[in-house]
């Protein structure tokens, strides 16, 4: 008598670790156990977080821990003393007349409509916060403090009152039509705003190279393995002037125009082969360096940010490049991080154009690594949205990674937050769908719009692997019936499938008939 029992042919597959390599996100330090820490350190190759000594003795040998730095903003007092011409400069306007080495004042025309110069507030050289503050300006190779600014207008020129020689720079002539340059301020802790005053730093200064160095040292001694640079991109972030408006371009001194892209990036690498150099002479090893935000500048009209993650002979790149939001973001009523937090998902063309670059930082092996939603103070509010909020969006964002992927042995990363929260309890955990045994792809296209389907009222991206399929909807409506191609399993469900009801903004991980996840 001849018995088929059919479940032996089918290949049972137990949980190891991820398929793909995951990156983690903790932004909220905790009391993290032993158990928390062996999740965390056998599912991911790195983690951006906060941690005590204690962690990090029993994370570093075995996960690649960073510490957060901005890598753009530096608060007043330390510009202040290291040296004003470390600050960003825009070109506030021209002088109207000729200055001479004795005058304290000036006119001055304005390079928009709206006269942004405003007068210091307090009588001391540096600033205490945001609103006792110095108010400066750069002419040539002088910085002069303002002191005031008559309000009346002449011709379109307003008076400006000064102090000349302004932390010890010499006194010069300037010629009519000299520009005047004003510092760039972060958007939050401008003047006027409450909490310190903080600039926006120039990547050729001294002080933009010192601070990536002297923060990566002190990482390394507190027990992580390296540092994460925020906003190390090829252009300006929450930049705006002393009046608040939003500042686009910044002054390169050493060309005498505003920093084209391209220039940008090259003071990136500059700085970033300084704080190579600088702390493996130190520490006799190189430091794991991860930087934020890649997807500004991937291509090369805008920038060609790759030069970031390539090696050359005399370059060593970045450990890996991050994308925030790569999915969508969290964010509170306020546009920050208290209150309620609400889920948003980037609109159609912003998710193409990010699982663009990621697929061509796969194709070409670089070291991207894409972060489903936001890694500061946010990333928290997915850990507390969770259930199946989190769960869809979580989906929705690994499946549009695969999308994008070469092999599961590439350089990139996605990053998810490595927590959960319920209640007042966190913890780590790793969806199970990272465990499922998808395999490599079958399909290898140059644009992500290849994989849309070519079939009549439908959609849906698909690409097929070795182990089954992989269907993202990144609309905002319901691919209703989409059919599959061939029978698959739903690994949430075990249901055997050969059409789905692809819902608006989701993502689907289908394995084929012969895995049965255990």
């Amino acid at each position: 008598m001849f018995v088929c029992f059919c479940f032996l042919s089918a290949l049972v597959v137990a949980y190891g670790g991820p398929r793909y390599p995951l990156y983690a996100i903790s932004s909220k330090p905790s009391e993290t156990t032993d158990a928390d820490i062996e999740i965390i350190a056998s599912n991911f190759t790195y983690i951006h977080g906060k941690f005590n000594s204690d962690q990090l003795q029993k994370m570093s040998q075995r996960i690649q821990a960073v510490s957060y730095i901005n890598s753009e903003v530096v608060e007043a007092d330390l510009l202040e003393q290291s040296g004003r011409f470390n600050a960003s400069y825009y070109s506030a306007g021209q002088l109207v007349q000729s200055l001479d080495k004795d005058s304290t004042s000036f006119l001055y025309q304005p390079a928009s409509k709206v006269p942004v110069l405003i007068s210091s507030t307090t009588s001391l050289n540096e600033s205490v916060n945001s609103t006792n503050y110095v108010i400066f300006v750069r002419i040539d190779s002088e910085l002069m403090k303002i002191i005031d600014v008559d309000s009346k207008e002449k011709n379109g020129s307003y008076l400006i009152k000064v102090v000349r020689g302004f932390e010890n720079t010499k006194r010069i002539e300037h010629r009519s039509g000299a520009t005047v340059f004003g510092p760039v301020y972060n958007s939050n802790r401008s003047p006027g705003k409450s909490g310190k005053l903080s600039y926006m730093i120039d990547p050729s200064g001294q002080l933009a190279v010192d601070i990536l160095v002297n923060h990566t040292l002190s990482a390394v001694n507190a027990g992580y393995n390296g540092s994460w640079f925020d906003l190390f991109s090829a252009g300006e972030n929450n930049a705006v002037d002393m009046g608040g408006a939003n500042v686009k371009t910044y002054w390169n001194f050493a060309k005498g125009q505003t920093y084209t892209k391209d220039d940008f990036v090259l003071a990136q690498q500059h700085r970033l082969t300084t704080v190579f150099t600088a702390t493996q002479k130190i520490l006799g090893k190189y430091p794991a360096i991860l930087a934020n935000n890649m997807h500004g500048c991937w291509y090369s009209d805008k920038g060609d940010c790759k030069k970031l993650v390539v090696q050359s002979a005399n370059f060593r790149p970045l450990d890996g490049y991050c994308m925030e939001n790569f999915a969508g973001y969290e964010s509170a009523e306020n546009g920050g991080c208290q209150g309620k937090i609400d889920l948003y998902y980037q609109p159609f063309d912003k998710w193409l154009y990010n699982v663009q670059v990621i697929m061509d930082a796969a194709q070409k092996n670089l070291s991207g690594f894409p972060m489903i939603g936001s890694a500061g103070c946010q990333s928290v509010g997915l850990e507390i949205i969770g259930g199946p909020a989190r769960d869809k969006y979580e989906a929705y964002a690994y499946a549009s990674y695969l999308l994008a992927v070469s092999n599961s042995s590439g350089k990139t990363r996605l990053g998810i937050p490595a927590f959960y929260t319920n209640g007042s309890v966190r913890y780590a955990h790793v969806n199970r769908r990272y465990f499922w045994p998808i395999g490599q792809p079958l399909e290898h296209a140059k644009n992500v719009t290849e994989y849309q389907t070519k079939l009549k009222g439908h959609i849906s991206f698909v690409r097929s692997f070795t182990g089954g399929i992989v269907v993202v909807n990144p609309s905002n409506t319901t691919d209703t019936n989409f059919p599959l191609g061939g029978k698959y399993i739903d690994p949430n469900t075990k249901e055997s499938l050969t059409v789905l009801n692809v819902g608006k903004q989701s993502g689907y991980i289908l394995l084929k008939d012969k895995f049965i996840f255990s």
